[in-house]
């Protein structure tokens, strides 16, 4: 199994060749599967590894300013990067655990690699499970150059320093080299959400996005979503003055922090922190890689510790009154974290949740559709995932979970048709061609099934239970040396099974000269 986990994709994992996304994130995935092995379908160890690992993350925040702020100050921002309500979603989603673990091992890398030491094995290899993690971690030497300039004075290829960016460039070829050997070249991340948008307008509707929906939830703990599917956010024009309003301020502000950088001045060590939440912020941004959404809050969890430290340093100008200043934001801040975490208690309420947020979101209606089909709630389901093929019909799912929903219903024909627009939508979804197959038996024509079973094989060739039906329709018609491969790789797939012990006494038949 642990090769199976270092050989797919992050996605691909779950949903085959078939997978929209393209991420390789190999230490999170391994993560779930001892968690899943130990612990089954029960959530609250994924939930409480969220929490050990975010508490882990505000104490490695605190040594890591303790180094360079009074003591007061770096608690303060460690208490606000704790309790901040914009990292619900990464804490409280168990499914974001990628988010928060890249955090740890980036901080633990950068304790140990900060000037003026030389590089340590430790560090690399922390940073090497950082990329591991979650792609973001490749931006750590851009953050590590930056530090290394703002706080020490130092240049990333001086003497001393030169060291510690090679051995970390070399991570980054080997970590580039490994992703394409599993993945190959184009970095794919869903459909593009500024497709035949220009540039302009582009930056227009990122730069206002991100000061409403980035910024102010950041610091207040205010309009917090875990939706940002199109169509929500509008477009911006170039007749849009807050957009441009938004654009001048967000290029002044990292104008004005590369100068105070350049200069090393007093301001240096403030013009780092802002300069490296933008640096942090970029794989999200859509300005480097394509996404499928605008933006999420998610994506802030460490560069938010910018503005806690900001926030800590303004509270420390309050003497004598800075611990009822920290100690009030703190409690508001605990009280929107708390209200924004029951979203994620339930996997219904997160769905409802985002679609108050959202409501046209087809996504959200898609989810909402396939967690009530599971729930036994069909015509509640039905509804919400005929929502989402009316909102946007590109998503192969909800044709997939009505389709089904149909099926059990009785009503053949239009189950069929819609696992066929789901399958025009994308032609590489194992689950469609496992049950387009059962459709095909169901009308007699075993050929057509066995041809389905094989397309769903091509695309998640570890499928149990392709494995099985493809066997016993082989076995019918005769072909016992292929149905005989076929059963032996299922009970390698899954040798617990039930029926184990049969399968294997009809391998060893089928297999009789």
């Amino acid at each position: 199994m642990l090769p199976r986990l270092l050989s797919v994709g992050y996605w691909e994992g779950s949903l085959g060749s078939g997978a929209m996304d393209e991420l390789y994130r190999p230490i999170p995935m391994l993560l779930f599967f001892l968690l899943r092995r130990v612990s089954g379908l029960a959530v609250w160890p994924f939930h409480a590894l969220s929490v050990a690992v975010h508490a882990a993350n505000s104490v490695l925040l605190w040594r890591l300013l303790a180094r360079r702020y009074s003591g007061s100050v770096a608690l303060s921002a460690a208490v606000l990067f704790a309790v901040l309500p914009v990292h619900s979603e990464a804490v409280a989603f168990a499914s974001q655990l990628p988010e928060i673990l890249m955090a740890t091992w980036v901080l633990l890398a950068w304790l140990e690699l900060e000037a003026p030491a030389p590089a340590s094995i430790a560090g690399v290899g922390f940073f090497c499970l950082a990329l591991l993690t979650k792609e973001q971690a490749i931006l750590f030497p851009a953050v590590l150059a930056l530090h290394d300039w703002a706080f020490h004075g130092e240049r990333f290829w001086s003497t001393r320093r030169r060291g510690v960016y090679a051995a970390l460039g070399a991570c980054i070829a080997a970590y580039l080299v490994l992703r394409f050997a599993v993945l190959g070249l184009p970095v794919r991340v869903g459909s593009h959400y500024f497709a035949g948008i220009p540039l302009l307008r582009k930056l227009l509707t990122l730069a206002r996005f991100a000061a409403a929906n980035l910024a102010w939830p950041t610091a207040t703990g205010l309009r917090l979503r875990v939706d940002f599917s199109r169509p929500l956010i509008p477009d911006s024009g170039t007749t849009d003055l807050v957009a441009w309003a938004c654009l001048l301020g967000w290029a002044l502000l990292a104008a004005e922090a590369v100068r105070r950088l350049a200069a090393r001045g007093d301001g240096a060590r403030a013009a780092f922190w802002a300069l490296s939440a933008m640096v942090l912020f970029l794989p999200a941004s859509n300005l480097l890689v394509s996404l499928n959404v605008i933006g999420a809050q998610r994506h802030l969890y460490l560069a938010s510790a910018a503005f806690c430290v900001g926030a800590a340093q303004a509270l420390e100008g309050l003497a004598p009154y800075r611990v009822w200043a920290v100690a009030g934001l703190s409690f508001w801040y605990v009280a929107h974290a708390w209200r924004a975490n029951k979203t994620f208690f339930h996997e219904q309420a997160f769905y409802e949740t985002a679609i108050r947020g959202n409501p046209r979101s087809a996504a959200a209606w898609a989810g909402l559709g396939a967690y009530l089909a599971g729930a036994g709630k069909t015509t509640e389901a039905a509804q919400a995932l005929e929502e989402s093929i009316r909102r946007d019909g590109r998503d192969p799912g909800p044709y997939y979970n009505l389709g089904k929903l149909k099926w059990d219903a009785g009503a053949r024909q239009e189950a069929e048709a819609l696992f066929r627009k789901a399958l025009e939508r994308n032609p590489s979804d194992g689950d469609t061609w496992v049950f387009l197959a059962t459709v095909e038996e169901g009308k007699g024509d075993t050929a057509a099934a066995a041809r389905a079973l094989a397309r769903a094989l091509e695309v998640r060739p570890w499928d149990a239970a392709a494995h099985f039906n493809l066997a016993r329709l082989l076995m019918a018609a005769g072909r016992n040396a292929e149905a005989a491969r076929h059963f032996t790789e299922y009970l390698s797939l899954a040798p617990d099974s039930p029926d184990a012990a049969q399968t294997r006494a009809l391998v060893e038949r089928l297999s009789r000269p």
